[in-house]
């Protein structure tokens, strides 16, 4: 049984959840349709995304659509322990596993964070209030502790919880997408 503020134990059972989702391509179409279509990314000129692991919902196809669109893109690359910074790409395809286990821009052209407008924030599982489970790193929270634009998260539907465990340090996103829509939460 998991405890309320296990957040281990939460990770271990979202990670399963995860791997169980029915029809995910459709889903990930979905949730990517709705992204696309909503004020939040036409108002935007630059949007940093994650670059989407295997079980997380896929921003692949929305990187290169951002691009085909002229909107500059940015994906983060790990520079040390919990730190990151934000990198410019230029195409949708040159990425690379890095030590951390993520996928980074090959040739990162670094920049100031304050050029993203809005930036797609993974987690493994968001509550209706936007607070996020993320990965465990503590990456996101200390990055955006000091931003100053929308953040969105995407997220299956079964990973939508009613309510996650929130620390002091935990940042949380002002909107949602699900494959049934967004949801506006503050953060």
């Amino acid at each position: 049984m998991i405890m309320e503020n296990d957040k281990k134990g939460l990770r271990q059972k979202f990670s399963q959840v995860r791997k169980n989702v029915a029809n995910r391509l459709q889903k990930d179409k979905v949730i990517t349709d709705i992204f696309k279509n909503s004020d939040l990314y036409k108002k935007a000129n630059s949007v940093m995304f994650y670059v989407s692991m295997e079980q997380e919902v896929d921003t692949k196809r929305m990187i290169a659509t951002a691009l085909a669109d002229g909107k500059r893109v940015f994906v983060p690359k790990v520079t040390g322990k919990g730190e990151m910074c934000v990198c410019e790409i230029s195409d949708a395809q040159s990425f690379e596993r890095s030590n951390f286990g993520v996928y980074e821009p090959v040739n990162p052209v670094v920049v100031d964070k304050d050029a993203v407008e809005l930036i797609v924030v993974p987690g493994m599982a968001f509550d209706k209030s936007g607070t996020r489970l993320g990965y465990g790193g503590g990456f996101y929270d200390r990055f955006l502790s000091d931003v100053k634009c929308d953040t969105v998260g995407f997220c299956y539907e079964v990973c939508l919880t009613d309510k996650l465990i929130k620390e002091i340090t935990d940042i949380g996103v002002e909107y949602i997408i699900t494959e049934k829509g967004l949801i506006s939460c503050g953060g």
